[in-house]
């Protein structure tokens, strides 16, 4: 390897060298669409084969009829409803969206706003709002989960971890560096 090479291990086991589950990337960012590519192909599986399940917090490719559970409906108040907007923001060379609104003269994510009323209280530092289906915009009650901010990474993983074994079934497929259906 030169440089900003980087090896992807196809099947994510990096005790697995062989040959054919190896794939040099051109640089870190070619490696971190690799992953990328990955988590859009999960995304894509979701609740057909893959589910999330909220008592451990981790999607699964396991069904069980315990995840279709529904939370009931909440909302932001009326009044703030039409001061909704979109916030554009960057990580990891990702754009994400999220909607907004100004609430006691700050601004204030819905997706956390309509957690903490599901919950009673204001979010701790360590916690985050997970969104299930990855859609940052969908703020349905039904799509969010708060976890600790090591949870939710671990949530992601386990994301990936149901893509690989998809993978291994041979319904996702690996090209020239994206991971494909």
């Amino acid at each position: 390897m030169v440089g900003e090479e980087r090896l992807h291990h196809i099947d994510m086991n990096k005790l697995n060298n062989n040959i054919n589950n190896l794939y040099l990337c051109k640089s870190n960012r070619d490696h971190k669409l690799c992953h990328l590519s990955l988590q859009d192909v999960a995304q894509s599986f979701l609740n057909n084969k893959i589910w999330f399940d909220r008592e451990n917090k981790m999607y699964t490719t396991e069904y069980r009829s315990s995840f279709n559970n529904k939370i009931r409906e909440i909302g932001i108040p009326i009044e703030h409803s039409n001061s909704i907007r979109i916030l554009k923001h960057k990580k990891n060379g990702r754009s994400f969206e999220y909607k907004v609104f100004r609430f006691e003269g700050k601004r204030k994510y819905v997706h956390t706003y309509i957690s903490e009323k599901n919950i009673g209280r204001r979010l701790y530092a360590f916690e985050c709002v997970h969104h299930i289906d990855v859609d940052t915009l969908n703020n349905d009650i039904n799509n969010l989960i708060v976890m600790s901010k090591s949870e939710h990474r671990l949530a992601h993983e386990s994301l990936q971890i149901c893509a690989i074994e998809l993978y291994k079934q041979g319904i996702v497929k690996f090209q020239e560096g994206v991971y494909y259906v």
